[in-house]
């Protein structure tokens, strides 16, 4: 009896190993990184949050931790509409964590990226709830709009994506968030680039391109391996999955998606991540 315990013991491991890892649902959070300890104006705040909200409840939770809640917004969660809310969670001290110098570089649309954080010496978070509905409107809406408002009365050096795994500067939000060209999930989702393969006879890596960001939501990310194609074409589609699958778009395995022009067909497969962390990611095959 014991030695048939241990064999399915050992078969329900092998098992686990080739099991996709479950959807979850974290918070989205940013870190906002500046150069000495921040000074929160609350009636500073409300006033710009009341630029962008109609109804906002403000409550003390505890010592440099606040709670803003807004009525008006509501978001599923465990089939019940909750109020929006946002925590914001002030430091008391010098607590400069900093982020990874892999982070760093995959923040390529922000060069200077890495100079800022060297100047910085204390961060404070700001966090959603992990909403488990399909709000993902509404919650980025939230999100994004109280973000705004909170750089614009404290003022950070650079934000700290958690969800998007990447570092984004103030102007990225103030100088964008009010454009029809804004993409909303710009703050929450990161496309990343690793090469996984060096080719030394014509120069050219296989490169991995994925997405990180959507497992916040309880969705997949994506990921596509490539060698020799058109890097933009790549992001391009992507970045339009990503969106669709914002929108509610769902993709099992075996469907096909079509780049932006139809000129490439990608087939579906449901993986494990190849890049941490470790996640359930659709992978786009060239068909």
């Amino acid at each position: 009896m014991g030695i048939l315990n241990r064999l399915k013991g050992k078969q329900s491991s092998k098992k686990s190993k080739n099991r996709l890892p479950e959807k979850s649902f974290q918070p989205l959070q940013a870190r906002l990184m500046y150069k000495e300890l921040p000074n929160l104006n609350k009636e500073e705040l409300r006033l710009e949050l009341g630029k962008l909200f109609n109804s906002i409840v403000e409550k003390d939770v505890k010592k440099n931790h606040y709670a803003y809640t807004f009525p008006e917004k509501q978001i599923e969660h465990n089939g019940e509409d909750l109020d929006a809310q946002i925590q914001v969670f002030l430091p008391e001290k010098e607590n400069f964590i900093g982020v990874h110098p892999q982070v760093s570089q995959q923040s390529w649309y922000f060069p200077k990226n890495q100079i800022l954080l060297s100047q910085c010496t204390h961060e404070l978070l700001i966090s959603d709830f992990p909403y488990n509905g399909i709000d993902y409107g509404t919650r980025l809406e939230v999100f994004n709009n109280f973000l705004l408002a909170f750089i614009k009365v404290t003022k950070p050096l650079v934000l700290f994506s958690i969800p998007g795994q990447k570092v984004l500067g103030p102007r990225h939000i103030t100088g964008c968030l009010d454009k029809e060209s804004f993409n909303p999930l710009f703050t929450c989702i990161n496309l990343r680039t690793y090469n996984v393969k060096e080719n030394q006879e014509d120069e050219e890596s296989e490169v991995l391109f994925d997405t990180i960001g959507l497992n916040s939501f309880g969705l997949d990310d994506f990921q596509i391996q490539s060698y020799g194609l058109d890097s933009n074409k790549i992001s391009e589609i992507l970045w339009k999955c990503a969106v669709e699958s914002i929108q509610g778009k769902t993709l099992e395995n075996g469907d096909t998606v079509s780049g932006m022009d139809n000129d490439i067909h990608w087939t579906c497969k449901r993986v494990k991540s190849t890049i941490p962390p470790e996640r359930t990611v659709i992978e786009l095959i060239q068909s």
